[in-house]
């Protein structure tokens, strides 16, 4: 499939998901579901102690738990309760919040995401815990192979990558997150831009939670797609709608309370984010972000890869980031990789940190917004109008 900007950089293959494919995904994805639960519900503790007893329990724990309520994405559905109770404000302390979804965490800061997040997430807030994360684990592994199959990568490599990913620490951690997710909304904004309603909706699930995220957006009337704008910017107004018809002070309180627990994540000595990880060392945040918009300017210059450049820059301006946020990549890796021995070095050797890291700490993050942002940028410097991507989809 080429983009109308540049036969050259033609990322995506027309392959991609077949119906066959979706349902067999489906299929499996329920049978493990019922497996875990029924070896969760008739053994109790002793399926956790079997898995030990073998060596497999942290290789599938992520998978079946057990699932202590505290995971990240277990506050945003705490959040959009709070968003339809009289009692409680979406940016109140996550500790008040949990108990409205059956999770006991004293936690003493909010979560800083944007009001358009929280209606998404409603359905979850009536769902007991323990029911909806074994779901949302096992589809968030399904987003990560989905988002390499809609990228073209062949459907053995795909799911190879996203099974072999969730072995390590960003990747378990990350299927406790919103990251998957991220990643194949990025992707089928991407896959699917010239069809608006596909387009704008992907890009305001990639959008809804994190600030920068919404630069994305600027994608679409910078190519001339003013429909899936349309589609996107009425999908936020719509969503903002909801959530001041339940809290009409949300946005007061998302400067106040909810700058303040912004503030604090930025603080944390695991946020590894590249403007936190930098003023540890001294650099003003500043200095760093004016940095990643002179490296993002650059890439920009060069329209075939401006969409990429948006994504890259809605995650390196990002003031917080763990280092499973990584996952969100996975479809900016690919087209990295079709960028011939400078693309797949990049993606290798992030992959390699990503294997390596054992903690929150890691820099795996830092790394690959740095070399990510590097590749792009040097890519548009050496490309001309002739210039033609080497390389098959891995």
């Amino acid at each position: 499939m080429h983009d109308s900007q540049g036969q050259a950089f033609a990322f995506v293959r027309e392959d991609s998901i077949t119906f066959r494919e979706a349902a067999w995904t489906t299929v499996v994805s329920i049978a493990t579901l019922l497996v875990g639960a029924m070896l969760t519900l008739l053994l109790g503790n002793r399926f956790q102690q079997s898995l030990e007893s073998v060596g497999l329990f942290d290789v599938l724990s992520p998978f079946f738990g057990p699932f202590t309520g505290r995971e990240d994405v277990a506050a945003i559905p705490a959040q959009a309760a709070a968003l339809v109770s009289e009692s409680f404000s979406v940016y109140d302390r996550l500790g008040e919040l949990y108990p409205l979804v059956g999770i006991e965490w004293d936690l003493g800061h909010g979560n800083p995401h944007l009001p358009f997040e929280f209606p998404l997430f409603l359905p979850l807030a009536w769902v007991p815990f323990p029911v909806w994360i074994r779901i949302w684990v096992i589809g968030m592994v399904v987003c990560l192979a989905w988002s390499l199959r809609l990228m073209g990568v062949r459907p053995a490599f795909a799911y190879t990558v996203a099974l072999g990913f969730t072995l390590t620490f960003p990747g378990q951690y990350s299927l406790v997150s919103t990251y998957p997710l991220l990643a194949l909304a990025l992707a089928a904004a991407w896959r699917f831009r010239d069809r608006p309603v596909i387009a704008g909706l992907s890009a305001v699930v990639f959008g809804a939670g994190r600030t920068t995220g919404l630069l994305l957006l600027l994608y679409f009337p910078w190519s001339r797609r003013w429909r899936a704008f349309t589609v996107a910017s009425v999908t936020l107004a719509v969503l903002l709608f909801i959530t001041l018809v339940f809290e009409p002070l949300i946005l007061i309180d998302l400067l106040t309370e909810g700058r303040q627990a912004a503030d604090f994540l930025f603080s944390r000595p695991d946020n590894l984010s590249a403007p936190a990880l930098l003023s540890k060392l001294g650099i003003p945040a500043l200095v760093t972000y004016l940095l990643i918009m002179v490296i993002g300017l650059v890439a920009l210059g060069h329209k075939p890869l401006r969409y990429w450049t948006l994504a890259w820059l809605a995650m390196a301006l990002s003031p917080v980031a763990w280092s499973y946020a990584v996952a969100q990549a996975f479809p900016l890796a690919v087209v990295l990789w079709r960028f011939g021995n400078l693309g797949r070095t990049t993606v290798v050797a992030t992959g390699i940190l990503a294997m390596g890291t054992e903690s929150s700490y890691g820099i795996v993050w830092f790394f690959m917004v740095a070399a990510f942002g590097l590749t792009l940028a040097v890519t548009a410097v050496r490309s001309s109008d002739s210039w033609e991507l080497r390389g098959s989809s891995p």
